[in-house]
Order: C-alpha cells, then sequence, then structure tokens
C-alpha cells in the first residue's frame, strides 16, 4: 500500500515515467533490472518492500513470456535447458516468496544489500 506522500499525483507521474524508463531497459538489456524496478517502487512508489518484491516478481515474469514468444517466433531455442532454467527459477521463486511472508522486509533489504554488493564488486573488478 503507497504512503501518502508517494500517492501524490507529482511522484506517480514521475514513476510512472520511471517504469517507463526501467521497461526499456528490461525488454532491451535485461541485465539488473529487478535492481532498476526495486528502488522505484520503494522510494517513488512507496511501496514496502515485501509488496515491491511481488510486483517485480510478476513484472519480470509478464515481460519474461513476451520475450520468450518473441525468440521462439524468431529462433530455435534451447528448450531443455529452459525447462531446467525455469524449474530451478520456480523452486526459488517459491522458496523465497514463503521466505520473505514468513521474515518480512529486514530480510529483503539484506539480500538486497548483498547482491547490490557482490553486484558492484564483480562489475568493478571483472
Amino acid at each position: 500500500k503507497p504512503t501518502a506522500a508517494a500517492a501524490e499525483p507529482r511522484n506517480l507521474a514521475l514513476g510512472y515515467m520511471r517504469m517507463v524508463g526501467a521497461g526499456f531497459w528490461g525488454g532491451f538489456i535485461q541485465i539488473g533490472v529487478g535492481f532498476i524496478l526495486m528502488p522505484i517502487l520503494h522510494r517513488v512508489l512507496g511501496l514496502d518492500l515485501v509488496r515491491v518484491n511481488m510486483h517485480k516478481v510478476f513484472i519480470v515474469l509478464v515481460y519474461t513470456v513476451v520475450a520468450l514468444v518473441v525468440f521462439a517466433a524468431q529462433v530455435e531455442l534451447l528448450w531443455a535447458v529452459g525447462a531446467a532454467l525455469a524449474l530451478g527459477n520456480a523452486t526459488g521463486g517459491w522458496l523465497g516468496a514463503h521466505t520473505t511472508v514468513k521474515r518480512g522486509e529486514i530480510l529483503i533489504r539484506r539480500v538486497l544489500y548483498a547482491a547490490l554488493t557482490v553486484f558492484i564488486i564483480r562489475l568493478v573488478l571483472f
């Protein structure tokens, strides 16, 4: 549920404009789009981190299905590899969702900061 300050029309318009930019990034580049969506949903649109994570996963699911259809129509896909990836992703998503609901925003914040730290170190050193 958005906070009162986040629900102001200025913040909503700014949030929607940033979501369009994140959508472009996600559709074109994809790398790290979750890290782009999270601050927009949390800081600009005012959602708590549990809801941010829920919305982020749903948004990525929607455009991943669209991308799958586009790529499947254009190139030959490695369906066995994709199925294995989907199984791992679904299992991780299920575990993550249950853990998030039980442990809440503190866990999400810790995992987010750890992942961002690793991501930044990897980008800088490699």
